[in-house]
C-alpha cells in the first residue's frame, strides 16, 4: 500500500515527497513527463501524446527513446511508494494511478467544489474557509520546473482556475462585510490582471463599502481609459452599471446587501459613462 505520507504536488514546482523527503525528479523534461501523467489523473497517456506535449510538431528523432528513458528513471524514483503508485505501460502508452488524497490538484478541485456547494446552501462562512484551504495549496506558479507547449497551456488553464476561485473567495468576503480586508488582494490582482473587469468591479464595490467613493470612481476611470486605449472598447455592462450606482450612492450597495442581490438589482438600473 502507498504510504499516507507520500504526496505529489503540481500547484507550484512539480514535487514528489515521501515522508516529507523531496525526491529529485531530474531534468525539466523528466518533470514534464511526470506532470503529464499526474494531470491525466489515472488515465492512459499515449506515447505519441507525450511526444507532442513535450516537443510540439517538431520532435527530435530520439523523442520516443527519450520518453522511455524518462519513464524508466521515474519508475525507479517512485518505487518507494509501492505498486499502488507505479507507472504502468500498455497499449503504446503509460498510466500513473495516484490515490486522490495524494495529489494536491485533486484536493484543490475537491475543496473548491465543496466551497461552491456550501455557498449554494447559504453557509458563506464555511464556503470562505473551504476556498481559503483550497487556495493555500498553491505554492507558486503551477507545474514549475517543467517545460513544453502542453505544459504552458496547462499552466495557463490552472492559473485561470486559481484566479476564478480567488475571485469567488473575495466575493464571499465582501458579502460577509470584509470589504476593507480584501482591498490589498484586489490591488495586487488588478496590477497583475489589469484588463480583468470582474476584478475591477469587486475592487470598486469594496472601496465604496469601505467609504472610499472617490477611489472607486477613479478605478472606473482608469479601467475605462485602459480598455479604450488598448482594446478600443468600453467597460462591460456590469461594470458600467456599478459605476452608475456608485455615482448616485445607491442604497443597494450598502454592506448589508448580498453581492448576488446587488448584482440582480444592478441589472435593473441604467448605465453610465466615464
Amino acid at each position: 500500500m502507498i504510504s499516507v505520507t507520500f504526496r505529489f504536488e503540481l500547484l507550484g514546482p512539480i514535487q514528489a515527497r515521501n515522508n516529507d523527503r523531496e525526491l529529485n525528479l531530474g531534468t525539466p523534461q523528466q518533470c514534464a513527463v511526470l506532470g503529464l501523467l499526474l494531470l491525466a489523473e489515472g488515465r492512459w497517456v499515449s506515447l505519441e501524446r507525450m511526444i507532442e506535449a513535450l516537443w510540439g510538431m517538431s520532435p527530435p528523432e530520439t523523442a520516443s527513446s527519450a520518453v522511455r528513458t524518462y519513464v524508466s528513471r521515474l519508475r525507479g524514483l517512485l518505487s518507494v511508494c509501492g505498486d499502488e503508485c507505479r507507472i504502468r505501460s500498455g497499449g503504446g502508452g503509460y498510466q500513473l494511478p495516484v490515490p486522490s488524497d495524494a495529489l494536491d490538484l485533486v484536493e484543490f478541485d475537491r475543496r473548491v467544489r465543496r466551497g461552491r456547494a456550501l455557498r449554494e446552501s447559504g453557509d458563506r462562512r464555511a464556503a470562505v474557509a473551504e476556498l481559503r484551504r483550497a487556495l493555500a495549496l498553491w505554492r507558486g506558479e503551477a507545474l514549475g520546473g517543467a517545460r513544453g507547449e502542453y505544459v504552458e497551456a496547462e499552466r495557463d488553464r490552472l492559473e485561470r482556475l486559481r484566479l476564478l476561485s480567488l475571485q469567488e473567495r473575495i466575493e464571499l468576503d465582501i458579502e460577509l462585510g470584509r470589504h476593507a480586508e480584501v482591498l490589498p488582494d484586489l490591488a495586487m490582482l488588478t496590477r497583475s490582471h489589469p484588463l480583468q473587469e470582474r476584478l475591477r468591479e469587486l475592487q470598486m464595490l469594496a472601496l465604496y463599502r469601505a467609504g472610499r467613493q472617490a477611489e472607486a470612481l477613479r478605478v472606473y476611470r482608469d479601467v475605462w481609459e485602459l480598455l479604450n486605449s488598448q482594446l478600443g472598447v468600453e467597460p462591460d455592462a456590469d461594470l458600467r452599471r456599478l459605476h452608475a450606482q456608485v455615482l448616485r450612492a445607491d442604497p443597494a450597495l450598502r454592506p448589508c446587501e448580498s453581492l448576488a442581490g446587488r448584482l440582480e438589482m444592478a441589472r435593473q438600473d441604467g448605465v453610465g459613462g466615464p
